[in-house]
């Protein structure tokens, strides 16, 4: 120990020799380092305040993690565990600078011991790869006492190949506090199967026991996910939830916030049937806590959720064959404060041909033909302020304005495709020619 001129021809060696050593003196700290080569240990696991640190790409360690102690770090190293060898996690594990590959499994299982432990996982600056079944980043069990779960990742890069029902973050028991923070991060998910099974979540779950008290804070920023079709142009049967929980058991506590901020999701080589769901089918109270702001999607014609708030901010319909209709259910909001929006600004048309016409709250645009004089009349309706009215004359006679007060009275409109621009600041209109 402490000898570089004789190491440990093993990493469980060099761990078996500091729990010695220290005895019960577990909050000594201690680093493991772990030279160049490849090290293949059955298991291995964590003890309270030991770090291990590898020398970088040139340490491949071939094991089963196992977090049952901590806090514990393991850094600069490939990590590569077979099917099944995912981390069961019930105590603080930090990870950052890894290439961790997954033969097959759920990556990291937070809150899988018999009492009540605090499973903590922070990722950083690492690549986590995840292939075949069920191809999940994490899962938050929590279904053994855990009265708080904590789930972390900043500038990750997470692949899952070979997935039929993928997930980034499942819930499937909550007891206490469940966080998950995803920001900075490119997630890419590749599922397989033309007909998806029934839980295919991004993020959340079916079936959720949750048991009051509990709490949910969960927010996922400036992300992009791209999600692959496996079977190009095939339909799905069943569709994608980008964000949902739903409960089996309704609890008596309410959750705090479910964010998602500032992402990009990108649909890729699915078929305009793609339905993507987000809060379709939450089951407790307050139904609206699920919030997605300003993000984009890509690649499917129809999203639905409930409530108004989980239908996203920004959309475009799918890029393989241009079809679908858009509809803007809520607005994005520019940092400004401006309407942000791409392809245009469209909206309706009020077509009038008679002699005189009122100003009314569902009129933008408003297109006239009159054939003899003709009146628009403005009144100082409280439901105007704002509103901006585009006046065309496309008729052979003239259309003059009648407001309650300001300087748009009086004004005439000629004939022949002439305009004009009205808004109203609260009590009086204006007129921009």
């Amino acid at each position: 120990m402490q000898d570089e001129k004789h190491p440990f021809a093993t990493i469980n060696g060099a761990l078996a020799a500091i729990v010695a050593f220290r005895g019960v003196n577990v909050g000594q700290r201690w680093r493991i380092i772990v030279r160049p080569g490849v090290y293949n240990e059955v298991s291995i696991t964590t003890e309270p305040n030991v770090d291990i640190i590898g020398s970088g790409s040139t340490t491949q360690i071939n094991t089963i993690l196992v977090a049952q102690n901590g806090p514990s770090t393991i850094a600069n190293a490939v990590i590569v565990s077979p099917s099944g060898g995912g981390v069961a996690v019930d105590a603080t594990l930090i990870v950052h600078d890894v290439l961790w590959t997954f033969a097959s499994s759920t990556a990291f299982l937070l809150g899988t011991g018999a009492s009540v432990l605090t499973p903590i996982v922070q990722i950083r600056d690492s690549q986590i790869q995840v292939q075949g079944d069920p191809g999940n980043l994490a899962s938050i069990v929590g279904d053994n006492g855990t009265g708080l779960s904590v789930f972390r990742a900043d500038n990750i890069r997470f692949i899952s190949t070979g997935a039929s029902e993928p997930s980034i973050v499942t819930l499937v028991n909550a007891v206490g506090t469940s966080t998950v923070d995803i920001r900075n991060s490119l997630l890419e998910i590749t599922p397989t199967l033309a007909v998806l099974p029934l839980d295919t979540f991004l993020y959340g779950g079916r079936s959720i026991v949750l048991e009051p008290p509990f709490d949910l804070v969960w927010s996922i920023e400036n992300s992009v996910h791209n999600i692959t079709n496996g079977n190009p142009g095939g339909a799905l049967a069943v569709s994608i939830t980008v964000v949902d929980f739903e409960s089996t058991v309704v609890a008596a506590a309410t959750p705090t916030q479910c964010l998602v901020h500032g992402c990009t999701f990108n649909f890729l080589a699915f078929s305009d049937t793609a339905v993507i769901r987000s809060a379709a089918n939450l089951n407790f109270a307050p139904a609206n806590f699920i919030q997605l702001l300003d993000n984009s999607w890509l690649g499917t014609t129809t999203l639905t959720g409930n409530p108004t708030s989980s239908v996203p901010s920004t959309y475009v319909p799918n890029a393989l064959t241009g079809a679908g209709t858009v509809s803007v259910v809520q607005e994005s909001v520019s940092p400004s404060g401006s309407l942000a929006t791409t392809g245009g600004f469209q909206t309706g048309v009020t077509n009038v041909a008679g002699p005189s016409y009122p100003v009314s709250d569902s009129d933008t645009v408003i297109s006239w033909a009159p054939t003899a004089p003709a009146t628009l009349y403005l009144t100082a309706n409280v439901l105007f302020t704002g509103k901006w009215i585009t006046l065309f004359n496309r008729g052979t006679s003239t259309i003059t304005i009648n407001a309650v007060s300001g300087t748009a009275s009086g004004v005439v409109v000629a004939a022949g495709g002439k305009g004009l621009f009205l808004s109203l600041d609260g009590t009086t209109w204006m007129v921009m020619i």
